[in-house]
């Protein structure tokens, strides 16, 4: 599958989290490398419930009966990411849903396509969730340091929509009416078991 459906056929929940897998499967071999040098310990894979838990807080979700439905974007060919538990797309990911204090969450994952690419298919996305009928709070993790004027155009009509979207990166964008934005590192820290605590001790 390499796109959405168009939002007539699909019941879209009032919470989304678009995730380019590949992109925060990438940062998290960063961050492992980085603070196994520095802590002196393995660190082991992220704890993917819970980075999405903290990645739905940071977007502003509480405690509640909440429906979260969560898209994975991966590469064509790429089976699991190696970072995070669990991982395999198709045997692990793909249709499963789980629930805990915030609601309950639902995985859906896609395979992009040689014709088109991640930062496309998000695009789609974000426009369809501008003219659902039922979403509210989008939040979209995607690599924002690279050519991001596409996503933010797509945002362009939210605020007149009365939807919410989240962009989260390693940087912080400049504010915009439209969207608003939070750093990515944080949920990734938190899924990984490193504290802020045992982080200072070694500085």
């Amino acid at each position: 599958m390499s796109s959405l459906p168009p939002p007539a056929q699909v019941k879209w929940s009032p919470n989304v989290i678009l995730v380019d897998a590949d992109y925060i499967d990438h940062v998290a071999f960063h961050l492992v490398v980085n603070f196994e040098r520095m802590l002196g310990r393995r660190v082991p894979p992220a704890d993917l419930p819970h980075w999405l838990d903290c990645i739905a807080l940071d977007g502003g979700l509480r405690p509640g009966d909440n429906d979260v439905q969560v898209v994975l974007f991966h590469s064509k060919g790429v089976k699991k990411m190696q970072h995070f538990s669990p991982a395999e797309f198709a045997k692990e990911l793909d249709g499963i849903a789980f629930r805990d204090n915030l609601g309950e969450f639902t995985l859906q994952s896609i395979e992009v396509e040689d014709l088109t690419s991640t930062m496309d298919l998000l695009k789609e996305s974000i426009e369809l969730m501008v003219q659902s009928e039922t979403v509210q709070k989008v939040m979209i993790v995607a690599d924002m340091e690279g050519d991001t004027s596409t996503l933010l155009k797509a945002v362009a009509d939210a605020e007149e929509k009365k939807k919410e979207f989240i962009f989260f990166g390693m940087q912080p964008l400049a504010p915009a009416k439209s969207y608003s934005s939070e750093i990515l590192g944080y949920s990734l820290m938190a899924a990984l078991g490193i504290s802020s605590d045992e982080v200072a001790r070694k500085m």
